[in-house]
C-alpha cells in the first residue's frame, strides 16, 4: 500500500509539473486526445510478427457466455471447466501447468484465495474490454505463460446490452463515456440457474442408457463496475469492484448448503508518454474477500463447515523505455509489491484458525528489441530476477489447542528470459520468427503454508519451472491468411494439491515433471460474400515421474487434438449469419491411462445470427445443437443444447468509428 502510495505520488507530480508543455495540446481535447485513447484501447498490435500472443477484442468478447467460451477456441490453449455461467474453470498455455500460468487484470496478478489456481469463472465477458494470450516468448515478454485481462472501458462511447439464455441466464451491462472523452464507466449484472440435465451413470464416462440428473444448488449470480479517468493524455487512473455468489454442486452428493462468495476491489494508476524516451510510472493495489458456508458439511472441500479467506495485493513500479523503432531500442523496469493473506475456517470439530501471511517482492527487469530502418529484421531478448519474502503467523485458535505462535520465513529467487528473432517480406505478406524461453515461479501463500488447518505446510517447495520454444511462419496474400506455430515445452516441479493417505489432510508438494510438443495452426479466408476462420492444434506430452507406472503416459484430460471452424455471412441488408463447428478429439481422464478412463471424443455444432438497425443490434445464438453430453474437468459434464438471445443499443452521440488495430 506505502509502495504504491509513493509510486502513485510521483507520477502526479511530476506529470502535473509537465501541465504547461501539453496545455497547447488539452486546449482542444476531444480531437488531441481521441488519438491517444485510441492508441492505448486498440484491439492488436500489429506491428510485431504474428506467434506467441493472441488477442481477444470486445466484439469477441460480445459474442460468448464465459470467458472460458473464448479461450478454448485459441490454438495452443487448454480449458478445464465444470461449464455454465460463473462454473469453475482453468487454464493450461501449450500444456503449461495452469498452476503456473499467470493471470494478470489491470496489471495486477490475481491469486484465487485458498488455491493455486485462477478460477476463470470469476471474470465475466462483460467486464472485459480485451484479453491477450501470451504463450510463449513473444516480442515484450519475459518468458512466462501469462493470461492478461483488461476491464471493460467506454471511451467516447455508450450503450447497454441484455441478454437472456437458456438455463436461466439472464445478463444485463451498460457503458458510458463524458462528452469530454476523459471518463469512462461500465457495469454489469449477470445472473443463471445452471439446472442443465445430464446423462450420467455414476462414474467417468456417459452412455446411452445413462440415469437422466440434475445438479443441484448450481446458480451463479456476478456484478460488477468499472470506472477510469485520464486528466491528462498521458495519465490514467481506474478502479474496479465486482463480486459473484453461487452454489456449490456435485456429481455424488446433494449439498444445498454449500455457497461460495467473492468480492474484490482493485484500483491502479498508469502514466505512459508516446515520445522516443519515455519514463512509465504505474502502481496498483487490489483487495480480495472469499466466504466458504457450508452448515451441514455436506461438501467435502476440506471438510470446512465455514472459511473466510481475504488479502492485498499492492505494487508499484518505474521503468526506462527507449522506442525509436532501431537497432538501440531497450527498456528496463523496476517493480516493488507486497502482498498480506488472512483466514479465518472453521471445521467440524469447531476448531478456528486464524493463519496470516505475508509476501515482499523485488523484481527487476530489462530488455531489448531492434530492427532495420524498413523492419525487415528483427530480434529481441528479455530477462527478469525477483526476489521474494514470505513470512506466516499461527495465532492461538478458540480452544487453546495452539498455545503459541510461530514463525516461517522463506526466501528465493526466480528469473525468466525470453529470445526473439524474426524476418518478413519487404510487403508484409510473409514472415518467420524463431523464440525460446525460461521461466521460474517461486511458490506462493498457500502452497508453501496451506490455505486452513488441514492443508499442512510444506516449506521444501522447490519453484516451478519451464522452457519453451517455437518456431512459426506466416504467409497472408489478401485475402488468405496462414500461419503455423510448431513448439515444444519442458516443465519440471509443478506443485500441485495431493491428499496425504486416505486421510482429510493434504499438502502442496512437487508433482511429476513432463515434456510437452506441438503444432497450432490458423487460416483465414475473406471475400465480398463473408468470411471463414479455421484453427487447429495438436500436442502430445509424455510424463517424467518417479513412479514407472506414470512414465511416458499423457497428461489426464488433454486431448492431443482440438479443431475449430467459423464461417460468417456478409451483412445484407442488415442481416449476418454465422456457423460454427468446435472439436475434440478422445483424452484419458486418468494419468495411468487405462482403456476405462478413456472419454470419446466430441465435436459440437453452433449457429448465430446478428441484425442490425440504426443504433440496435439483435443477436441470437443456438450452442451444442445436437445435445452432446461431454466433459472437461473430473466428472463434471458441461450443459447440452442451450439458446442466447441478446440485444445491444447503441446511445453514443455519434455512431464510433471502427477502431484501430
Amino acid at each position: 500500500m506505502r509502495i504504491a502510495l509513493i509510486i502513485s505520488l510521483f507520477a502526479v507530480g511530476r506529470l502535473l509539473a509537465q501541465q504547461s508543455a501539453t496545455d497547447s495540446i488539452a486546449s482542444d481535447t476531444g480531437k488531441a486526445r481521441e488519438p491517444v485513447l485510441e492508441g492505448r484501447e486498440v484491439s492488436g498490435k500489429a506491428k510485431d510478427p504474428a506467434g506467441a500472443e493472441r488477442v481477444l477484442d470486445r466484439a469477441e468478447l460480445g459474442q460468448v457466455q464465459t470467458l472460458a467460451d473464448a479461450l478454448a477456441k485459441i490454438p495452443g490453449v487448454e480449458i478445464r471447466r465444470t461449464g455454465g455461467l460463473g462454473g469453475y474453470s482453468e487454464i493450461s498455455l501449450r500444456q503449461c501447468p495452469s498452476e503456473q500460468v499467470r493471470v494478470v487484470l489491470d496489471g495486477v496478478m490475481v491469486q484465487d484465495n485458498g488455491s493455486s489456481t485462477v478460477d476463470l469463472g470469476m471474470f465475466l465477458p462483460d467486464g472485459l474490454e480485451r484479453v491477450e494470450i501470451l504463450q510463449g516468448a513473444g516480442i515484450g515478454g519475459d518468458g512466462r505463460p501469462e493470461l492478461i485481462l483488461i476491464s471493460r472501458r467506454a471511451w467516447n462511447k455508450a450503450g447497454v446490452s441484455g441478454t437472456l439464455g437458456s438455463f436461466g441466464e439472464r445478463q444485463l451491462s451498460g457503458w458510458w463515456s463524458g462528452d469530454s472523452g476523459t471518463t469512462s464507466l461500465a457495469g454489469w449484472y449477470a445472473t443463471s440457474r445452471d439446472d442443465w440435465p445430464i446423462l450420467w451413470n455414476g462414474g467417468l464416462t456417459f452412455k446411452p442408457k445413462d440415469t437422466i440428473v440434475t445438479l443441484p444448488n448450481s446458480d451463479f449470480t456476478g456484478w460488477g463496475g468499472t470506472g477510469a479517468w485520464r486528466p491528462l493524455p498521458r495519465l490514467q487512473f481506474s478502479f474496479r469492484a465486482d463480486g459473484s455468489e453461487q452454489g456449490v454442486s456435485g456429481l455424488y452428493v446433494a449439498h444445498p448448503d454449500a455457497r461460495w462468495d467473492r468480492r474484490s476491489l482493485q484500483g491502479s494508476l498508469e502514466s505512459k508518454g508516446q515520445g522516443e524516451w519515455d519514463w512509465p510510472v504505474d502502481a496498483q493495489v487490489r483487495w480480495d474477500e472469499s466466504e466458504w458456508h457450508d452448515s451441514g458439511s455436506s461438501v467435502d472441500y476440506r471438510s470446512n463447515r465455514e472459511s473466510h479467506l481475504e488479502g492485498w495485493n499492492g505494487s508499484g513500479s518505474a521503468g526506462l523505455v527507449r522506442d525509436a523503432k532501431d537497432w538501440t531500442d531497450l527498456w528496463s523496469r523496476l517493480e516493488l509489491g507486497g502482498q498480506t493473506s488472512k483466514g479465518t475456517t472453521t471445521t467440524p470439530g469447531l476448531v478456528h484458525l486464524t493463519p496470516d501471511a505475508q509476501r515482499l517482492e523485488g523484481t527487476f527487469s530489462a530488455g531489448w528489441k531492434g530492427q532495420d530502418g524498413a523492419g525487415v529484421f528483427g530480434a529481441s531478448a528479455t530477462g527478469l530476477v525477483q526476489s521474494t519474502r514470505n513470512a506466516r503467523d499461527f495465532e492461538p485458535n478458540s480452544l487453546g489447542e495452539i498455545g503459541s505462535s510461530s514463525d516461517s520465513t522463506w526466501i528465493s529467487l526466480a528469473m525468466s528470459a525470453s529470445m526473439r528473432a524474426w524476418v518478413r517480406s519487404p510487403d508484409g505478406i510473409w514472415q518467420a520468427w524463431v523464440g525460446a524461453g525460461m521461466d521460474q515461479k517461486a511458490p506462493d501463500f498457500f502452497e508453501l503454508y496451506g490455505d486452513n488447518g488441514l492443508t499442512l505446510e510444506n516449506l521444501s517447495l522447490q519453484p516451478e519451472k519451464s522452457w519453451t520454444s517455437e518456431f512459426g511462419a506466416a504467409w497472408a496474400p489478401k485475402p488468405f491468411k496462414i500461419q503455423m506455430v510448431p513448439w515444444a515445452g519442458l516443465y519440471r516441479d509443478p506443485i500441485r494439491r495431493q491428499i496425504l493417505g486416505a486421510s482429510q489432510l493434504s499438502q502442496f508438494r512437487n508433482d511429476s515433471g513432463y515434456s510437452a510438443v506441438g503444432l497450432d495452426a490458423d487460416a483465414e479466408a475473406g471475400s465480398s460474400w463473408g468470411d471463414l476462420d479455421a484453427t487447429v492444434g495438436w500436442s502430445r506430452t509424455w510424463l517424467r515421474s518417479v513412479y514407472a507406472s506414470y512414465r511416458g503416459k499423457e497428461l489426464d484430460y488433454m486431448p492431443q487434438w482440438r479443431w475449430n471452424v467459423l464461417a460468417r455471412t456478409a451483412a445484407w441488408e442488415g442481416f449476418s449469419g454465422e456457423g460454427s463447428m468446435d472439436g475434440a478429439c478422445g483424452y484419458w481422464t486418468s494419468q495411468l491411462n487405462t482403456p476405462d478412463s478413456w472419454v470419446p471424443g466430441h465435436v459440437l455444432y453452433g449457429l448465430g445470427i446478428s441484425w442490425r438497425l440504426g443504433r440496435f443490434v439483435l443477436f441470437f445464438q443456438a450452442q451444442n445443437l445436437t445435445n452432446v453430453q461431454f466433459q472437461e474437468f473430473q466428472d463434471a459434464p458441461l450443459s447440452g443444447r442451450s439458446f442466447r438471445a441478446k440485444l445491444d443499443i447503441d446511445l453514443s452521440p455519434t455512431r464510433p468509428t471502427k477502431e484501430k488495430t
